[in-house]
């Protein structure tokens, strides 16, 4: 019985810190305005390229970015506010 809730304790942990990372991807592409890659977020993250790349198909399916080439993004005027 300890070593699951070990298990689920480790789990947990896991879990927190890949919703951090993901959560650091997102930022670092509200941020961008250029055009930029996968490995771009990679290298200014730290995070791994699965995480990389499921954060970015989950903003193209939302319409968020636009998949300009195979791994190079454009954050669309929607991650953008004005103010206006």
């Amino acid at each position: 019985f300890r070593q699951k809730l070990a298990y689920i304790s480790d789990m947990s942990n896991v879990e927190s810190e890949i919703v951090g990372t993901s959560e650091a991807v997102q930022s670092e592409i509200l941020k961008r305005q250029a055009p930029f890659s996968a490995i771009d977020l990679m290298a200014t993250t730290r995070a791994s390229r699965d995480v990389v790349d499921q954060v970015l198909s989950r903003l193209t399916r939302s319409g968020k970015l636009e998949r300009l080439s195979r791994g190079t993004y454009k954050s669309t005027e929607r991650m953008f506010s004005s103010g206006r």
